[in-house]
């Protein structure tokens, strides 16, 4: 019997797998598996041990897992793979370097290329949003101002993000459970850290994100984003995509698989059909 073709979904920032809990069952309905694994450092088990967590690394990490589950699986169709936020950007590096092991893929708010001379060229006002990003270079201040202020500072700045939608309770909850466990917290914001890097792994993982993508690729953009606002739109390169990408908005902020699992959904099995063959 044939295996129904599989969805992996990425989390993002400071988000769990309980992000994708609406849009899940509706993949399913659409005849698909679905698996939401935990991004690498974000569960005791899924942590790097030598705490690299820049794109070159979290990649490689995410790509002997995929690759894990579909040989234990026996699955003989590629993947298709789905990530928001930081689970986009790592998704994208995915792809550039393993195209033959996906389908398609779909990245939940974020453009591509992420080159950030083209960023300030050409979306310089981004800068006014990613002060938070700013913030978590510092050394040892974003952990004592999270931790002293109780994860309200998690609690804000996810409100910020999709102005006027209120994310469930329990949700929530699991994502400050998720932050406050042993070496959560260190993890998440080592992947802001290493973004300015200099190590060898930091420039390869920067030249990651700007090469050409060469699987079909649906792009979803909630347009009352204040995380990625509309401004930083302007970098999406639409000749990086080799099999072509589709750009998709909808009218929601940062987490359009909560707030619209609906829209969402339709459009990514539209997409999801045109690629599984």
């Amino acid at each position: 019997m044939s295996l129904s073709p599989l969805v992996i979904c990425l989390h993002g920032f400071p988000d769990t797998p309980g992000s994708f809990d609406a849009l899940a069952p509706l993949l399913r309905q659409g005849g698909y598996a679905v698996e939401c694994p935990y991004l690498p450092g974000y569960a005791s088990a899924t942590q790097i041990p030598d705490g690299h967590y820049d794109l070159d690394t979290v990649s490689d990490h995410l790509l002997v897992a995929i690759e894990s589950r579909r040989v234990s699986q026996s699955r003989d169709r590629p993947i298709h793979l789905v990530g928001h936020d930081w689970g986009a950007i790592a998704g994208f590096a995915c792809v550039v370097k393993r195209p033959d092991l996906f389908a398609s893929y779909t990245s939940l708010s974020i453009p591509y290329p992420l080159h950030w001379p083209s960023i300030l060229r050409k979306a310089p006002t981004y800068l006014r949003a990613a002060w938070y990003i700013q913030l978590f270079q510092l050394p040892h201040v974003p952990e004592l101002l999270i931790r002293r202020q109780g994860l309200g500072f998690i609690e804000r700045l996810l409100a910020s993000w999709s102005p006027g939608w209120q994310i469930p309770e329990e949700h929530l909850s699991h994502i400050k459970a998720t932050l406050s466990s042993p070496g959560v917290l260190k993890a998440a914001l080592a992947y802001y850290r290493s973004i300015p890097g200099l190590s060898r792994r930091c420039r390869r993982s920067r030249r990651l994100v700007s090469r050409p993508i060469e699987v079909p690729t649906l792009l979803v953009q909630g347009m009352r984003d204040a995380c990625i606002p509309p401004a930083l739109w302007r970098v999406l390169d639409p000749s990086l995509f080799t099999r072509g990408c589709q750009h998709f908005t909808v009218d929601a902020g940062h987490f359009p698989q909560q707030e619209k699992p609906d829209e969402v959904c339709r459009a990514l099995l539209e997409h999801l059909n045109r690629s599984t063959g």
